[in-house]
């Protein structure tokens, strides 16, 4: 059985992923508001191109796409998928348009409300920062 070669962005080197581009070079924010609203435009929702636009974006992306979207639109993109969506579905969309500081805040709040602690979300918030600090606004 022959074995396929590995992916150009492969290498054997310590098990080292290169060159791996994750974010599309054209990143069109108007776009991509456009998209999203004919997503969830009309009846249903077409929940596949608010995952694939809003998962492919950066958090700085994703903001430009929520100012963009109020510009064309006159409508808040987050109140938009909150009444477009459900479920654990609609918490993701919904997080994901946080800018990171707040996701991360209010990632943190989460594990430190209530009785007992998510020590896991604190270590992964926590220990995945530099020690610059953000002041969220």
């Amino acid at each position: 059985m022959e074995v396929p070669p590995a992916p150009h962005w492969y290498s054997t080197e310590k098990g080292t992923v290169i060159n791996v581009t994750l974010i599309p070079s054209s990143f069109d924010p108007k776009a991509d508001a456009r998209a999203l609203r004919a997503a969830m435009e009309g009846l249903g929702t077409d929940e596949k191109t608010i995952w694939q636009i809003l998962t492919a974006r950066r958090s700085a992306q994703r903001q430009r796409i929520s100012v963009e979207y109020t510009s064309i639109f006159g409508r808040d993109l987050v109140q938009d998928l909150k009444s477009e969506l459900t479920g654990n579905f609609e918490n993701v969309m919904v997080s994901l348009m946080r800018p990171k500081e707040r996701f991360d805040a209010v990632a943190l709040r989460k594990a430190m409300k209530g009785l007992g602690t998510d020590e896991g979300v604190l270590i992964e918030v926590l220990c995945t920062k530099t020690n610059q600090v953000s002041i969220i606004g």
